[in-house]
């Protein structure tokens, strides 16, 4: 008998930066795109989002752009990228703020149990946990 299972429902949170010149004569590393064109292709998890994070970069607008720009070449159309936390987490974790990212990952936490893959800073994880 063959045996049927169900995808796993991921989240990717990364700091994604392939082809962003990281100093003068480097450019960042390609293996959250690995990571994430393995994800997208497998048969067995479905990617349901994508969160940006600092990690490659220090600019959350350089990360969440080559996401949705390598999302929108390779992967479907049904995945969307959410911007995560601009920033480190302040000495105050009282005073941390939120992101379109942690909003959109608690709100279908409420209701789906997910695997969330961190690879790059763990700022929106961490901000998730706190709030």
């Amino acid at each position: 008998m063959e045996k049927i299972w169900q995808q796993k429902l991921v989240w990717v949170d990364t700091d994604i930066s392939i082809g962003h010149k990281s100093g003068l004569f480097s450019y960042c590393d390609v293996d959250d795109g690995y990571a994430l064109t393995a994800l997208l292709r497998s048969e067995q998890v479905e990617v349901i989002g994508v969160s940006s994070t600092l990690g490659n970069t220090d600019d959350i607008r350089v990360s969440t752009g080559i996401a949705r720009d390598f999302l929108g070449k390779y992967g479907p159309n049904s995945v969307s990228v959410y911007q995560g936390a601009a920033a480190r987490l302040p000495k105050d974790l009282a005073q941390t703020p939120t992101s379109e990212a942690v909003e959109k990952l608690a709100d279908l936490l409420k209701n789906n149990r997910l695997t969330i893959l961190a690879i790059g800073a763990a700022t929106n994880i961490a901000t998730l946990l706190l709030k």
